[in-house]
This record gives structure tokens, sequence and C-alpha cells, in this order.
């Protein structure tokens, strides 16, 4: 698969995913045990890509001479209301999500290749379509261990289940379901072969803690008629080595995604227009994902326009899902704070 193709990808997913279990109720189980595992699926899956792409056109493209109808785009980001106890869980909080009215943490363990998403909400229902991948994406292909079923489990004294799960293209791991005390519906997804980890992250959550879901950019310009829809934060690294931002806003069914990485490596593509006098790259990419398996809709929409511009004030950027117009209005209305690779400094 080349560079467009996967960026396309990561940046519908919140792994791109993204709920974001995970970016869009995008993204992760986009975990990322399970980014491994996809990379080497990618790899394997190049030769069609090169195919998908090579009827992209290449022409250079003029800025279109008037914007069309648009909107400011309001507060960006907000908080996730309920933090972990990194210590307690073993593990790094390295992915915050909002949005749709669930919240998730996802992390990695320091002393094994699991990674874990835990997820709270008000709602069961917007849990459990999390959980579905309906929204966020991550989960989609989460299926019980056949003869298997729900185990009865404890969380700080309340009660749980605790059930494997597979998937054909991934190692599988562990579902935990619990509700606390104050009400909310709790679920931690895991993937690794640890048993115990999903119980440990749920017995490590602070309910009345918060983490902020940041991003780098405010909005002046999104396309009239989109709404927010979810925020999602990412970093490797402590301190990052490198950071990312994705805020989705929907209009009709139909997803914008604006994406500002720092500190990933560059792209490869060949730029074929200006854009906020400097190059970047357009294309339209007309060819829908196909089913993973029997049944399955297939990912969510490849076929979308993408914007990227490699070099906006220190991040990467990438516009998916609007028309050129609106994608170029979009990343001229961009404006950053702080430094890129200090999340601290963003403003907010």
């Amino acid at each position: 698969m080349t560079d467009i193709e996967n960026k396309l990808r990561d940046t519908l997913h919140a792994d791109a995913g993204e709920v974001p279990v995970p970016g869009d109720l995008t993204g992760r189980a986009v975990l990322r045990a399970g980014r491994i595992r996809r990379n080497r699926r990618i790899a394997a899956a190049a030769g069609t890509a090169v195919m998908v792409l090579g009827a992209l056109l290449a022409v250079p493209l003029l800025r279109p001479p008037a914007a069309p109808p648009h909107q400011a785009a309001g507060p960006l980001g907000g908080d996730v209301h309920f933090d972990i106890d990194e210590k307690a869980a073993g593990a790094e909080v390295d992915y915050v999500y909002t949005g749709q009215g669930v919240e998730l943490l996802s992390m990695s363990l320091s002393r094994a290749e699991t990674t874990l998403s835990v997820y709270l909400s008000d709602n069961q229902a917007a849990l459990e379509k999390a959980l579905a991948g309906d929204e966020i994406g991550r989960s989609k292909y989460v299926t019980p261990v056949p003869g298997t079923s729900d185990q009865p489990a404890t969380v700080g004294g309340r009660p749980a289940t605790l059930r494997r799960w597979t998937d054909p293209a991934e190692s599988g791991g562990y579902l935990l379901r619990w509700r606390l005390k104050d009400g909310r519906y709790g679920l931690v997804l895991s993937a690794g072969t640890d048993i115990g980890a999903p119980i440990a992250a749920a017995e490590a959550v602070i309910p009345d803690g918060t983490r902020e879901c940041r991003v780098a950019f405010r909005a002046s310009y999104i396309p009239a008629g989109y709404e927010y829809v979810s925020c999602n934060f990412s970093f490797t690294g402590n301190p990052p080595r490198t950071v990312r931002s994705k805020v989705i806003w929907r209009k009709d069914g139909k997803d914008l995604v604006v994406v500002a990485d720092a500190g990933m490596p560059a792209r490869r593509e060949e730029p074929n227009i200006t854009v906020a006098g400097g190059p970047a790259y357009w294309a339209s990419v007309a060819k829908p994902s196909p089913p993973r398996q029997p049944g399955d809709p297939g990912l969510r929409r490849l076929s979308q326009d993408l914007l990227m511009v490699p070099d906006l004030a220190g991040y990467s950027v990438s516009v998916v899902g609007a028309a050129q117009p609106d994608a170029i209005g979009i990343v001229e209305g961009l404006t950053f704070g702080g430094k890129p690779l200090e999340p601290g400094t963003w403003p907010r």
C-alpha cells in the first residue's frame, strides 16, 4: 500500500480510529499491538494500492477564485472526565478521545505487548455502539471466542464480566464490562494475552479525574452545515517524539477530518498544488475499501478527497472528505500556537 493510502487510512481510523475503539467512534481495538500487526498486512497489500493510486491525476491545480459558503469551527477539544493511575495500571496513557457520548483513554503496558482501551459513558447504548465500531471504528471486528461466555469478575468490589475476544486478523484479547459507583458504564478492551491487564486497568480508573483532549490548531473555516463530532489526541514517547491531534466534523453522514502531525517522518508524495504559500498534495481516491470478511461493510469510506500539506507551522496537515476549494480554505484558515512537540503549550 502506498504512503497516500496509508495516510488516508490512518486519518480516517484513529488507528484511525476513530470512538476512537476509535478517529472516528472512530479508530484501535486500534491499539499498539494491532497497529504492529496491521503494518505487516499493509506491506503485503502494497501491490493493490499501487493500482489504486496509479489512477490519480497529479496535475497542478489552481486556487479557486472564490471560497464556498463556510463557518467558523467553534471550540475544539475538551476534557475526558476520568483519568488513569498509570503507576497502578503499569502503563502510560498515549491516546485520548472524546465525542458521541463516549470518553476513551488508551495505553500500552510497559511490561508486555499488550494495549488497553478504557471507555466510560453515561449511556450504555453509546458505549455498545462504540464497541461495534459504528463511530470509533476500532473494535469493529471484535467477536467472542467460539465456545466461550462471559465470566464473572470484580472491579473494586463491584460486579463485572470478562470475556475473551478474537479477530481473524489480530491475536485477540479480553473484554471487561462493569458499572462504576457514579452510575457510568465502563468497558476495557485489551489486545494481548495478559488476562489480569484489563482488570488492573479498570481498578486504576480515577472517576473524578480529568484528562485533556488537546488540539494543536484552531480553525476559522469549516464548510457550512458541518457539526463538530469528536477530538482525539495521541503521542509516542515521554517526552513526546511524535504527536497527533485529530478533529472530526459531520454533515448528512459524511465525515470531514482534519489531522495535524508533528515529529512524523516526511511524506514522499510529489507536490502537485500550492496551498498557504507552500507545496501540497491533492488526490481524489475513488475506490472504496473492500470488505475484510463476508458480510462486513468494509473500512469507513476510503473514497474521499485528500489534501496533504507537509509543512505548515511545523506540522504535517491532512484534510480528508472536503472538496478541493473547501480543503484549501480549511488549511489556510488554520492557526497554531505553542510548540509542535509540547502539547502543554498549545492553546485551549
